[in-house]
């Protein structure tokens, strides 16, 4: 079998060249991703943490719902780490918030048909600063969380920026269009005032993806009861659990 040496030297300049200008960013980055976090994940099936997208499918099949809209909070990447990109693949399109902006660009270019805003979300409008941190995934909004990732850390993982930064409530990202069936909330520390806000939301999604469980280097993550305490006040019950994010339907979606 040739080497993979000899057959590039037998390519034509003028196709070294197409592939290397010609081809759009999204179609090189399937082959070579740009980020080099990515590694091609979609080869596993799953673009997120644990799976979650692939139990949001499952599930929303249980529900017939073959193209389920998305309101994606705190989306930090097109693939990696994402509740929502399967979804996309599969013609599903939403609404991703990011507040940092180099990541909310990323996601515009590598997802244009979903709607990609660089603003954070809140409990109520405003501006906040936001903590960047050199681990990209733990950047949030509470100064508690970013202390505490860089001490749980043991200093490996630095704030590295702050920045005053646009909140708007779901409400208001929403805009007075229908609730989405499929919220994903991760925003480090601001999860639950998020979801305090569910009665002005316009609706209810029919799935909600919330991250539960505190991070830890050190295996010390704490599991978060709150979540699904308000949850189950207004009729959700956990489908499933994967110790970083728990997955929680309406009961009378599921029992039906």
């Amino acid at each position: 079998m040739p080497s993979l040496d000899s057959i590039r030297r037998h390519v034509p300049d003028r196709v070294k060249t197409a592939v290397r200008h010609g081809v759009p960013a999204r179609v090189r980055d399937l082959v070579r991703p740009a980020h080099p976090a990515v590694a091609r994940p979609w080869l596993q099936g799953s673009f997120a943490q644990a799976g979650e997208d692939l139990l949001i499918r499952f599930l929303f099949g249980m529900l017939e719902v073959e193209r389920p809209t998305y309101l994606d909070i705190g989306a930090f990447h097109p693939w990696r780490y994402s509740n929502t990109a399967l979804l996309y693949l599969n013609g599903s399109r939403g609404i991703n918030v990011e507040a940092d902006p180099d990541s909310a660009a990323l996601i515009r270019r590598d997802r244009p048909d979903d709607q990609t805003l660089a603003v954070g979300c809140g409990p109520e409008p405003g501006r906040l600063t936001f903590f960047r941190l050199s681990a990209p995934t733990l950047n949030t909004f509470s100064r508690e969380a970013a202390e505490a990732a860089v001490e749980e850390s043991g200093g490996r993982y630095q704030v590295i920026s702050t920045t005053a930064v646009e909140l708007r409530t779901v409400a208001q990202i929403l805009d007075g269009r229908p609730c989405p069936d499929l919220v994903s909330l991760d925003v480090e520390g601001m999860d639950l005032a998020i979801l305090r806000t569910l009665p002005t939301w316009g609706g209810l999604p029919a799935v909600i993806c919330v991250e539960t469980a505190t991070y830890s280097e050190t295996g010390g993550s704490r599991k978060l009861t709150e979540p699904a305490e308000l949850l189950s006040e207004h009729g959700y019950i956990q489908f499933a659990d994967t110790w970083m994010n728990t997955i929680f339907v309406r009961d009378n979606l599921y029992q039906r």
